[in-house]
């Protein structure tokens, strides 16, 4: 019977071992991408901070810091719980405690969700870190063939922090060839519009994206439920240095940027507004 439980516990033993050693091996995979991570985007900040033409990227600090912070947040936390857990393991495996042997199996079982829960925090700190990078596209100062729903997409990551909870993006998305165009700029111009549409929406609405060929040209169109903006206004909202005073809506937010940058792509920008029912800004390019 003595024989029979020794060789019971030293299987445990075994096991937690076994447990503890593969929970490490992925707490440190965890830590490495996430030093990776941090490294990528401290890099990526300086190189923005460098390129005057990504200014815009200053309106999203905040919300991009709060997007790192909180899957930040949950890692620290969950290091001061893997520390208590390595404790009951080390604890239960140098006692012949029945009790703290059971705690020890448990702890090393606890382990395992505390790993997903890493893993999925340094995914999403990835994410933004991919996001960011793509949106500035600093790499890639020239033209090139550029697809304009991964642009999109990674400028809706950027500023999810701004319609989270309280804004509903709707994606009608066509199909679309690559285009020729400058990224980092182009990106610019849907980081603007999309942010002028979130100011414009004072408390919750909706925010429609679509994309569609038109011939040998490409529309992307922007449209929102917002305060909308007056006939008056609207015909100054490209004047450089034009804001709408006054009004919660973000009209001054880079529409002359927008308005040069679609110029020196051979394109268009067009707006059309009512108030109280929202506005509609579509860019054409051409193939």
């Amino acid at each position: 019977e003595n024989a029979r439980s020794y060789q019971e516990i030293e299987h445990l033993n075994a096991n937690l071992e076994q447990k503890v050693a593969q929970r490490t091996r992925e707490l440190q995979e965890k830590n490495a991408q996430l030093t990776d991570a941090n490294q990528k985007l401290r890099d990526t900040q300086m190189q923005l901070i460098r390129s005057g033409k990504m200014a815009s990227l200053g309106n999203l600090a905040a919300g991009v810091a709060h997007e790192i912070n909180n899957p930040l947040g949950s890692l620290n936390g969950n290091m001061d719980v893997f520390v208590r857990s390595f404790d009951a393991i080390r604890k239960g495996l140098e006692s012949d405690d029945p009790e703290a042997r059971k705690k020890a199996y448990k702890a090393a079982l606890n382990l395992e969700n505390l790993s997903r829960v890493s893993k999925t925090a340094c995914e999403r700190i990835s994410h933004i870190v991919r996001a960011l990078r793509n949106f500035a596209r600093l790499d890639e100062e020239e033209f090139k063939q550029v697809d304009l729903h991964e642009g999109l997409e990674s400028t809706l990551v950027l500023l999810e922090n701004r319609y989270r909870d309280r804004i509903e993006i709707i994606k009608e998305y066509g199909e679309l060839p690559q285009i020729f165009c400058q990224a980092a700029q182009i990106n610019q111009v849907f980081m603007n519009l999309l942010l002028n549409a979130c100011e414009a929406i004072l408390e919750t609405g909706k925010i429609y994206i679509r994309t569609a060929m038109s011939g040998n040209e490409i529309n992307v169109s922007f449209r929102d439920t917002g305060v909308g903006i007056a006939p008056e206004q609207l015909a100054k909202i490209y004047d450089p240095g034009y804001t709408t005073k006054g009004v919660r809506v973000g009209v001054g937010l880079g529409l002359a940027i927008c308005y040069k940058i679609m110029e020196e792509h051979g394109g268009r920008i067009v707006a059309e507004s009512r108030v109280g029912e929202g506005s509609t800004f579509t860019l054409t390019l051409p193939l």
